[in-house]
């Protein structure tokens, strides 16, 4: 099937003069409609698989050091934003925060692994992710790894089972959902993040996706009432056919009477008739009989 048969089909409210005014934005649409469309698509849904599906996150870490130690490796806050978020209903920051072990100080040991030492305990550290919520959704920092080292108080020479400040490396990354690809709307969200595609005129992607949404917003609506007509279209018919079917039976009733009133006075018609003819016959015989004895005198 072709963009405009996939568009068509499913949104059949559209006028085609509004079809083919952007014939060449419907494969964007019709990549969300149809997978096997999508998979031929060489623009739009690559453009959107690229940007979203595939994201990924450069490696994050939080640093802690004791106060009392060099503060320019500390690193307890980080900061990452998804693309580049403009819509400000939209973009959301989100503050996620990890709690992982970290000791104070450090023992060197030979051979390795070296052993904590001083005070140890629970450090938190906090990452704002900044992104679009029609593109991401419910973050969640995940702790992957942690590394100790020491740190010497002057960067000097360290020696063996002697005791320097510590420095504990807790490497995280954020995992986060992806919304699905939905056609003409993810292009111009994309846009909206920093992410154009060439060639494309996005003054008319908003143009077409303005339709496209109005047709989804409206036409539950229109098919609602559809609906509703059709339903009460089905009662006018079902009340329509029982009133005939009650009138039918009242009528058939009343010709079922009048057959039987009409078959008792045949019948009784056909009894009057033999009593006429039987009465008939008597009154022959009784003249034959007085005819025949008067002839005989």
């Amino acid at each position: 099937m072709t963009a405009y048969e996939i568009v068509k089909a499913a949104y059949p409210g559209i006028p085609d003069a509004i079809l083919n005014q952007y014939a060449d934005l419907l494969p964007a649409e019709a990549s969300a409609l149809n997978a096997e469309f999508a998979a031929t698509d060489a623009i739009f849904f690559p453009a959107y698989r690229a940007s979203v599906t595939n994201l990924r996150m450069p490696g994050t870490a939080f640093r802690y050091l004791h106060p009392s130690a060099d503060q320019r490796m500390y690193a307890m806050n980080a900061a990452f934003t998804l693309l580049n978020p403009q819509n400000a209903n939209d973009k959301i920051t989100a503050n996620l925060q990890a709690a992982f072990w970290a000791s104070d100080t450090i023992v060197l040991r030979s051979p390795p692994p070296h052993s904590e030492g001083g005070e140890s305990g629970t450090r938190y550290g906090t990452l704002s992710l900044t992104y679009d919520r029609r593109l991401f959704a419910n973050p969640n920092l995940k702790l992957i790894g942690m590394k100790g080292f020491s740190i010497a108080p002057n960067q000097g020479r360290m020696y063996i089972n002697q005791r320097y400040w510590a420095l504990t490396t807790q490497s995280v990354t954020v995992e986060i959902q992806r919304a699905p690809y939905s056609g003409i709307e993810s292009i111009k969200i994309l846009n909206e993040n920093g992410v154009s595609i060439d060639g494309v005129d996005y003054d008319r992607v908003s143009e077409f996706c303005t339709y496209v949404n109005a047709y989804k917003k409206f036409s539950t609506q229109v098919d609602a009432e559809k609906a509703l007509l059709e339903q009460q279209a089905k009662s006018n018919v079902d009340a329509y056919r029982k009133q005939l079917n009650d009138q039918a039976a009242r009528e058939y009733s009343d010709l079922q009477s009048k057959k039987i009133q009409l078959l008792i006075t045949i019948d009784n018609e056909a009894k009057s008739a033999q009593r006429d003819y039987q009465n008939m016959l008597l009154t022959a015989q009784t003249l034959k009989q007085q005819i025949g004895g008067a002839l005989g005198n």
